[in-house]
């Protein structure tokens, strides 16, 4: 077939050329006609010049079309390329026209006395007419022989059986190549009815004789008014909500939607812009974000010609690695896995793709090596054999329950596994070693997000030591993977239902596997060494909302076809994952989609190679309780679930002992009975280990060390508090109108520390006040920084005054020195006092307050609702309580909104008698929020909106 295309292709170009050859012949004469305006009496006397010119134009301009390779080409299918060819050439032929010419006319007197009678702009009347006459004829012939399909395909379909009469959602370059090719193939029994676009400027016109009808908004109404058979989404790059309101209009008028591939499937070269890709909507489709820009150039640089090591090369993320990286021109891709059936498949699919690359493009060689990575000597011998330039590390354990349950497995490969690997790495001098980590290693209430984090600081260990260019990358989960949620749920709905979900207000990030993918080489690109990459993952996503889109798309209702059950939390589930470990200071890359942790290999444990060795002893000892504790010492945030397997807790109690103290084993012993899943779920926002078991959750005791003065004055010097921040959020508008600072010492060997463990030690050795002092000029050089970087988004940080704070006789003069040193405006301030410090000496706070409020400064009475006599305050103390600007109701109640809410609205209304706005502090579920909106409170805070951030 394709060569019968070449022999008609050059067939027609004879054609071609004898047809300009003829034009070219007439064409200097009717030149010559319009630059004598019409006279043709005066022909005769440019007979032998006309002779002349004609042979001399024609000859130039043959050659010239030659040489750009015009009588080469298939124009059945010209485009612009080919007409700005044409006229490359044409201009060329007249250069040197005008050059031979102008010779020509200089020489005229002696050698040519006759050419100076020849018309001087006669060679650009001819170039124009030529150009006319030769563009014309071939997009002539192709609009003739496009025509006579379009015929003959109307004649072929006219069958009603045969007409699937479509709507065409974007009327760009996309739309209009389908419609090109519905209208010269009859194969699809498709006929494009109407373009629908966006753009105004489109509306009413035709294209491809096709009409543009109207925006997004008129799809309902054209459906019905045009008998629409089938809308068909042709909108590569078109953002998820776009392609999710176009799919629930649809719906409503029961017409099947079928779209093209994702600009991310084309360029991958997975699919086309060809009316044989069109599928149905997919959840990666409503979840689609603007299009990644990578930077080609630099990621073909850094691999191109290069060994590249992929491990975990038959997963989701490492296959799609090897995809990627094949297209890059390396030397050599090594696919390394523990799964043999998988590696098979990634191996097949490469050589495939291998084979369709064409001959002049250098192809990569494919080695396979099936490898467990905890196995050292194995691993040397492939690194001995293969010597590798770069290696990407996927290979993982990922699975979070099954990890919760098997905590040396977790350790053994996560951990163990990326220490063999990046010390072989550094070994044998890789230049890039780029480890894929997970966002459940910020703050982890799992074994697989604590282990991860620990195989992130083995990495960035190596690389710090040294100076090896070897970078962690984080991200979410991604669409489409084993893992991922998406296959469980098709197979439930596959299976009648119901669809099973943890929590209802259970959110996660998430990502298409290429669109990962993409990032990661980029990462790759701007990496140094010793940093951590977050990946910027858009929005998160309610898994709930999630499962509905799914149970949709597969044409069923929630309720009524497919049931949706929630199951509870599993072991180690958050409800929500976190992207920032405090102390890591994320900075914006030349790439949008990308930030990065410069001083991450600076934040690492002093004992984290002790560690290690303990680890490993208790992962060969299968010790999931000392596993966990140790896990606990060096990765800040992490709370344990305890929830795998144990024969019994005097025999865990027992193994503890002979590896740890006596005070880890206190604690361990201490805690052998509580539900730490449930314990992982409260907020952060009030110290974990004071919280009373109203909510059936058991008292956390834990050993308490004692600071002396000497640590806390160290602590000062050095610098080690550092802030976490919260948002404050308008109810009902969602909006974040401030955020609440939350101060923790980051020790350099107990990991962080909350404030309530040692604010009794600060008390008694007098540093509370420095340590104030301190506080307020921190916070009010964060506003001044942000208010510089946005000085149209105002921002409001308030913070906790302590007792010995508040009644300071310099509390007034250092707030006015610090607000006046920054130059912020005192209303970004706020401050916030207990609301037991004012009941306990109403005289002076009511001094103090109106000094405060002179200055400008925010004023919040926080911590109202504990053992409150609301009947004697409100009588007694409406003056004083008139002097804040807002009051924080204690999330004791908030948590007891059944019982409390006779409290709750007798508090709202006060506050309204006052003019002061409520916030309700401790929110962490949607049915609290809601509750909460319905009794006008105004603001809320608390671990339904968001752990506080550093």
């Amino acid at each position: 077939m394709k060569k019968n295309i070449l022999d008609a292709s050059k067939v027609r170009n004879r054609y071609y050329f004898i047809v300009d050859t003829l034009i070219f012949l007439i064409i200097t004469t009717l030149a010559l006609i319009v630059r004598l305006d019409g006279n043709l009496g005066s022909i005769p006397n440019y007979q032998w010049l006309l002779c002349f010119a004609t042979l001399f134009f024609a000859s130039i301009k043959l050659s010239t079309l030659i040489g750009f390779g015009i009588y080469s080409r298939f124009w059945q299918y010209a485009g612009a390329r080919d007409f700005i060819d044409i006229a490359s050439a044409i201009f060329l032929a007249t250069v040197i026209e005008a050059v031979a010419l102008n010779f020509l006319y200089n020489l005229s007197g002696s050698y040519f006395p006759v050419i100076s009678n020849l018309p001087r702009s006669l060679f650009l009347i001819d170039a124009l007419l030529s150009l006319v006459a030769v563009s014309g004829f071939r997009y002539g012939m192709r609009e003739l022989l496009q025509h006579r399909k379009l015929r003959n395909a109307r004649c072929k379909v006219a069958m009603p059986q045969s007409n699937t009469r479509v709507l065409i959602v974007g009327a760009g370059n996309a739309g209009t190549s389908l419609v090109r090719q519905m209208q010269v193939s009859s194969e699809h029994g498709l006929l494009p009815i109407a373009f629908i676009d966006d753009n105004p400027s489109k509306l009413h016109q035709k294209i491809l004789g096709i009409n543009v009808v109207g925006n997004r908004f008129k799809i309902g109404h054209v459906i019905q008014s045009m008998r629409i058979d089938k809308v068909i989404i042709a909108m590569p790059s078109a953002a998820g909500e776009n392609i999710r309101a176009i799919v629930e209009i649809c719906n409503q008028r029961n017409v099947p939607v079928i779209t093209l591939p994702s600009l991310t499937e084309i360029l991958s070269g997975d699919r086309g812009i060809k009316v044989n890709n069109l599928r149905n909507v997919e959840i990666e489709d409503l979840l689609r974000r603007q299009p990644i820009e990578t930077d080609l150039q630099k990621v073909s640089e850094l691999v191109r010609g290069k060994k590249i090591l992929v491990t975990g090369a038959g997963g989701s993320i490492g296959s799609e690695i090897c995809r990627q990286v094949c297209n890059f021109q390396p030397s050599e891709i090594m696919l390394l896995g523990k799964g043999e059936n998988s590696i098979f498949l990634i191996h097949q699919e490469l050589e495939k793709a291998i084979q369709s690359m064409g001959l002049d493009i250098p192809v990569p060689k494919l080695h396979t090596y099936i490898c467990d990575i905890r196995s050292y000597s194995r691993l040397k011998y492939i690194f001995e054999n293969f010597r590798p330039n770069i290696v990407f590390h996927a290979a993982a354990h990922k699975h979070v329950p099954l990890m919760e349950l098997n905590p040396p497995e977790a350790i053994t490969t996560n951990i163990f596994g990326t220490k063999n690997l990046v010390e072989l790495a550094n070994a044998y001098n890789v230049e890039n070693f780029v480890m894929i980590s997970t966002d459940k290693s910020v703050n982890p209430t799992n074994i697989m997000g604590a282990t991860k984090r620990v195989a992130e600081m083995v990495v960035l260990q190596i690389a710090k030591k040294y100076h090896k260019s070897f970078t962690v990358v984080r991200f979410g989960n991604v669409l489409g993977s084993r893992g991922s949620v998406v296959p469980t749920f098709k197979r439930q709905i596959a299976a009648g239902g119901p669809v099973t979900i943890t929590h209802p207000d259970i959110i996660r990030y998430f990502m298409t596997i290429p669109e990962a993918v993409q990032l990661v080489l980029q990462t790759s690109v701007l990496g140094r060494g010793g940093e951590v990459c977050m990946l910027d993952m858009g929005e998160p996503v309610k898994i709930v909302d999630l499962a509905k889109d799914l149970i949709h798309l597969s044409g069923y209702e929630v309720g009524k076809d497919i049931d949706i059950v929630y199951t509870g939390l599993r072991p180690g589930e958050k409800l929500f994952e976190e992207l920032f470990i405090p102390g890591e200071k994320y900075e914006r890359t030349e790439h949008e989609k990308i930030r990065v942790v410069w001083n991450a290999s600076d934040r690492l444990p002093q004992h984290l190679d002790a560690t290690l060795a303990k680890l490993a002893e208790a992962a060969e000892y299968n010790d999931s309780w000392t596993i966990c504790t140790l896990l606990k010492t060096i990765v800040l945030g992490y709370v344990p679930s305890l929830s795998f397997n144990s024969e019994s807790d005097e025999t865990v109690s027992e193994l503890v002992a002979d590896k740890l103290g006596d005070r880890e084993l206190t604690a361990i012993n201490q805690n052998l009975k509580i539900d730490m899943n449930k314990l992982a779920q409260v907020s952060r926002l009030e110290h974990i280990y004071n919280q009373s078991s109203n909510d059936g959750i058991d008292y956390y005791p834990v050993y308490q060390p004692r600071f002396s003065a000497r640590d806390l004055q160290t602590a000062l010097e050095e610098q080690q508090f550092i802030f976490y921040y919260q948002p404050i959020v308008d109810l009902k508008t969602k909006k974040t109108i401030g955020f609440e600072s939350f101060l923790r010492w980051q020790h350099p060997e107990q990991g962080l520390i909350a404030s309530c463990d040692f604010i009794e030690d600060l008390e008694e050795s007098g540093l509370i006040i420095a340590l104030g002092w301190w506080t307020i000029d921190e916070i009010c050089h964060h506003i001044n920084i942000w208010e510089q970087q946005f000085p149209n988004k105002p921002i409001e940080i308030s913070l906790n005054l302590s007792v010995q704070q508040f009644f300071h006789p310099d509390l007034l003069a250092q707030i006015t020195t610090i607000i006046y040193k920054y130059a912020i405006s005192p209303a970004s301030l706020a401050l916030e006092i207990p609301e037991s410090t004012i009941r306990n000496n109403p005289q002076m706070a009511t001094t103090i307050l109106s000094k405060l409020k002179a200055l400008g400064v925010k004023l919040q009475l926080d911590k109202f609702g504990i053992d409150l006599d609301f009947v004697n305050y409100s009588q007694a103390m409406p003056l004083l309580y008139s002097q804040f600007d807002r009051l924080k109701i204690h999330q004791t109640v908030i948590q007891d909104l059944t019982n409390n809410n006779h409290l709750l609205i007798s508090i709202n209304k006060f506050a309204q008698a006052l003019n002061i706005d409520v916030i309700a502090v401790g929110v962490e579920t949607s049915a609290q929020r809601d509750r909460l909106e319905s009794l006008n409170c105004k603001y809320g805070q608390g671990y339904l909106f968001a752990k506080p951030s550093y």
